[in-house]
């Protein structure tokens, strides 16, 4: 199965350009729509959190996305030369507190790792990588 690779600025307009290269490699894969809708909800997080908070200039920056399906897993990575930034170790979210009483953030990353199966993190070459896994069914 060929993968799926794309260079993006950093510019949220670019969501859409995203959610429909996800959407015709999900059709290639014979990916279910949950699946497909699911795996652009955690993209879209990810993206959007780099996009709003991970450069310290206003300089377009691309920001590199990586798809492979192979045996049924998704393997996902997000490469940016942004900050630094591990969003493994965000504390978890209260979600039993009252939404008014919540401190805002973190709900996000919450979903992204409840909706993967693996998320690994690393900073190398003054680059974030973030490579993610789930399988498909």
């Amino acid at each position: 199965m060929p993968d799926l690779e794309l260079n993006i600025p950093n510019k949220v307009e670019e969501l859409t350009t995203i959610a429909q290269a996800l959407e015709t490699f999900g059709d290639r894969c014979e990916w279910p729509l949950n699946q497909v809708l699911s795996l652009n909800l955690v993209i879209e997080e990810l993206f959007t959190n780099i996009v709003f908070y991970g450069f310290s200039d206003k300089l377009e920056h691309l920001i590199h996305l990586q798809i492979v399906y192979e045996d049924g897993i998704v393997r996902m990575c997000i490469t940016d030369d942004g900050l630094a930034f591990n969003p493994l170790e965000n504390e978890a979210p209260d979600t039993k507190l009252e939404v008014d009483e919540r401190p805002i953030g973190g709900l996000g990353i919450h979903f992204v790792k409840n909706l993967m199966d693996e998320i690994l993190y690393e900073r190398r070459d003054d680059k974030n990588i973030l490579c993610m896994q789930k399988k498909i069914i």
